[in-house]
């Protein structure tokens, strides 16, 4: 899979501040929601976009659960 410059930078920022992180053994909050907001930025950007269908058989599936 290719990834864009926006993800490839992404990515890298996700990896050089996580290994800081473990270097220093010090993750403070600003650097976890820092990780957890790039990390969903990447998921979304990378993810497939999802089928009305399976949608609407996942709504049909969860009502009968219900």
């Amino acid at each position: 899979m290719m990834l864009t410059e926006q993800q490839k930078e992404h990515l890298t920022n996700i990896v050089v501040t996580a290994a800081l992180c473990l270097r220093e053994q010090n993750m403070t909050s600003g650097n976890a929601y820092f990780l957890r907001d790039l990390g969903e930025k990447l998921d979304s950007s990378t993810r497939p976009p999802r089928a009305l269908v399976f949608d609407a058989e996942l709504m049909k599936a969860q009502e009968v659960v219900a």
